[in-house]
């Protein structure tokens, strides 16, 4: 798994930490449609992780 840093947890964890501060550092531009299939792709995860930190950050 690519990780753009050393975060501790679950992947779900990691996921979450990460869209989070790709949002917060306009890296995910506001408006911007995310696909879930994208994302866990990208990170070489499963789409569920990725749905939880998808609820999460709603």
């Amino acid at each position: 798994m690519p990780r753009e840093q050393n975060v501790k947890g679950s992947t779900r964890d990691y996921t979450y930490q990460l869209l989070r501060k790709r949002i917060l550092h306009l890296q995910l531009e506001p408006g911007t449609k995310i696909s879930e299939k994208e994302i866990a792709d990208e990170l070489n995860v499963s789409r569920t992780p990725v749905r939880e930190a998808f609820m999460k950050l709603e």
